[in-house]
């Protein structure tokens, strides 16, 4: 399989009805695009300083992943707007 160009990555996730993902470019790339992202992180992750940005994206530690599809569910209710940071300590 091939990696599409960024363009059009972003176009499908912007098209997307909600995103989950590790810590990763692509999920920024979500976050940004306005989809409601949920990004799951580590233990040697520090996402209040490098966390998503957007108004409809967030992230939880791995260790309460079970959280997860209620605070997408959360997220995805948001409407779009100016960029929010920080989440789930």
């Amino acid at each position: 399989m091939e990696t599409p160009p960024t363009e059009v990555l972003g176009a499908l996730l912007a098209q997307s009805s909600a995103y989950l993902g590790c810590d990763s470019g692509v999920s920024h790339l979500a976050a940004l695009g306005g989809t409601p992202a949920l990004v799951l992180t580590g233990p040697a992750s520090m996402p209040t300083l490098w966390g998503p940005i957007g108004r409809r994206a967030g992230w939880i530690p791995w260790g309460r992943a079970e959280q997860g599809a209620a605070r997408l569910r959360e997220l995805a209710g948001r409407a779009t707007g100016p960029a929010v940071t920080g989440d789930i300590p």
